[in-house]
């Protein structure tokens, strides 16, 4: 007498183009009971707590609050975004799954127009059609609601893929190594060679009260540090950037957020009003946090430094140093 083993469910989904497949007696329960449980409104909330703030004496440290928290949200929402993609059924497996390379690369990939295998029909990879599937089948939704999201996610998503997003995103998180609060970039004639100009004759370019500066690992190939690339130089960054529209950048893409849950949400079964959309009003308000301008953005000082330029020396013995 033999007895078959019932085998576990199972769902199985690409991440970008790796597969998986998740095996669990109650998936569909799992992944209800998450989105039930997600909630977009944190990072709204963060927004309208830290936007008093930005105007006080105490503006440098909760500038950078806000602007971690708009990293969290963008990578929130990019990370859904490729959930409801990749793995509508299971958004859950594909998120625990992703690892930052998969994120960057499938956000880089709609934004050129290549095409990301999907399970939502999708014929052709681009904001606007991402737009499009998110927001359908909204009766109220405003004439041009599809294209201003369409816009905002590929404006987000060119900031989430800069390499200086990264650096300051990561200099932050990984031990606040950096120092906040940004720069003025002024010139002016010398009088005298070799003695800086006189302060009332400078001209200022540009400058911000806020922003931050870190610092960068160069290589000398652009490649990752790794025990076969063992000798680095350190790279100053400056950044400035607009606290206010930062607030209003962290508040869209929480909005944004909130959508794609809703979406995901009616493809379990949620029964949703449309008022579970979230979009400014006007429309046009998702312009306002580029149409503010800090003059220089980014500077980074100092003396090029070649492979041919420094001493690969011996560092079999570096560890003899230490007791």
């Amino acid at each position: 007498m033999s007895t078959q083993q019932t085998k576990a469910p199972h769902y199985c989904f690409l991440v970008v183009d790796t597969p998986y497949c998740v095996h669990g007696w109650n998936l569909a329960d799992q992944a209800k009971n998450y989105l039930a449980r997600i909630d977009a409104e944190y990072f709204s909330f963060i927004a309208t707590l830290l936007d008093p703030e930005i105007t006080t004496d105490r503006s440098r440290y909760a500038s950078i609050a806000v602007r971690v928290s708009y990293y969290q949200c963008l990578e929130a929402l990019f990370a859904l975004l490729g959930a409801l993609l990749q793995a509508p059924s299971y958004p859950l497996g594909w998120l625990q799954l992703y690892r930052n390379a998969d994120l960057l690369a499938l956000v880089a990939s709609i934004s050129n127009g290549k095409h990301i295998l999907n399970r939502v029909g999708l014929e052709k990879s681009s904001w606007e059609n991402v737009s499009a599937y998110v927001h359908a089948d909204l009766s109220n939704a405003p004439d041009g609601l599809v294209d201003a999201f369409s816009l905002l996610w590929r404006r987000l998503a060119a900031e989430y893929v800069s390499k200086d997003f990264r650096a300051e995103y990561n200099s932050i998180k990984h031990g606040y190594r950096l120092g906040a609060g940004g720069f003025t970039f002024s010139f002016g004639p010398e009088t005298v060679p070799g003695v800086p100009a006189a302060a009332e004759d400078m001209r200022i370019l540009g400058g911000s009260a806020h922003g931050s500066t870190f610092y960068t690992v160069d290589t000398f190939d652009g490649k990752l540090p790794s025990p076969r690339r063992p000798h680095v130089a350190l790279r100053q960054v400056s950044l400035n950037w607009s606290a206010e529209a930062t607030v209003l950048k962290l508040q869209l893409a929480s909005w944004s957020l909130n959508n794609v849950i809703s979406r995901l949400r009616l493809m379990h079964g949620f029964s949703l009003s449309e008022e579970a959309f979230y979009m400014p009003v006007p429309l046009s308000e998702i312009e306002t946090p580029w149409n503010t301008t800090v003059g220089v953005t980014r500077c980074e000082w100092h003396r090029p430094l070649h492979s041919e330029s420094i001493d690969k020396c011996d560092l079999s013995t570096v560890a003899s140093s230490y007791k």
